[in-house]
């Protein structure tokens, strides 16, 4: 394959560290049924936009595991569709594309994994302007 390019003309691409923890305002810009990993299920694929701030523009990925064998997973999965749903203000979902583009509060973490080293982990989610616990989506997702 032929190629032309000056690397002269273009910032190389640095790798993108991990997000401090901490609560952002994000977005869902899309929402995809795929195959898990062990293809024994598949998850609902959310991946979000952060809407301001410093990291305006930075992505969170989040993998809800609402098609799994295991009961306790799927009631997990729930819990966090709840939360969004609550977030969003969308209490009867038909199709997720009901879910893309409105923008709620994250409080995000950092976790670290001895295969994958550091990433984010999106713990909660709550409808802009809400915090403290109190708050009906607010719960561990």
């Amino acid at each position: 394959m032929k190629l032309t390019f000056d690397a002269t003309k273009v910032d190389p691409q640095v790798g993108l560290s991990v997000l401090p923890a901490g609560t952002y305002d994000v977005a869902i810009i899309t929402a995809e049924q795929r195959d898990n990993k062990g293809n024994d299920g598949q998850h609902l694929a959310l991946v979000l936009e952060v809407q301001d701030g410093k990291y305006a523009g930075r992505k969170l990925f989040h993998n809800v595991n609402l098609w799994n064998e295991s009961a306790s997973a799927k009631e997990f999965a729930q819990g966090t569709l709840s939360a969004i749903c609550h977030a969003t203000g969308i209490m009867q979902l038909e199709d997720t594309d009901q879910l893309i583009g409105i923008p709620v509060s994250a409080d995000v973490r950092v976790s670290e994994q001895k295969v994958f080293g550091k990433s984010n982990v999106i713990n909660s989610y709550r409808p802009l302007g809400k915090s403290g616990t109190s708050d009906v989506a607010e719960g561990i997702v």
